[in-house]
């Protein structure tokens, strides 16, 4: 079996935050020193690493347990919010008991104003995270501390 987070380098993660940092790259929406201070440690892990031996790409891959999405929310019920950058999170089939708390920022628009797919998210209320960020640009930030998945494994 393959493990769940392999990096660009094939080292092995056991931290999701480090694992997505690890595939970040510089782009129009993250600057150098922004990717310097994101992928912190990443090369530092990356040159002490035991690379994972085997050819991924000859192997039938597991199924999926931690994935990245953006994560929807209400402040004060007046507002409504989604992540700025995707959050690790265990699929209901799979468990965990390895967790960070990390200060996530959202991108929030109040009731009136929210863009009519984060509205249609949020009124149905049997989501929590969505695949596709919202694209539109926010009206304010809210930040809060959050609980994120570190490691998932299938039950």
């Amino acid at each position: 079996m393959i493990p769940e987070l392999i990096g660009p380098k094939h080292c092995i993660y056991n931290d999701a935050q480090m694992f997505a940092a690890s595939w970040t790259g510089q782009s129009d929406d993250c600057d150098a020193a922004t990717l310097e201070e994101y992928r912190k440690g990443v090369d530092h892990f990356q040159a002490d690493c035991k690379p994972y031996q085997k050819n991924i790409y000859d192997v039938q891959m597991n199924e999926r347990c931690l994935v990245f999405q953006w994560k929807i929310s209400t402040f004060n019920e007046t507002n409504y919010c989604i992540s700025a950058k995707p959050l690790p999170f265990c699929l209901e089939k799979c468990q965990t008991n390895k967790y960070k708390r990390v200060k996530v920022t959202y991108k929030c628009w109040p009731k009136a104003n929210a863009p009519e797919g984060l509205i249609a998210l949020i009124e149905n209320k049997n989501k929590t995270f969505v695949s596709a960020p919202i694209t539109a640009e926010p009206y304010f930030y809210e930040h809060s501390y959050e609980d994120v998945a570190t490691f998932c494994k299938q039950f």
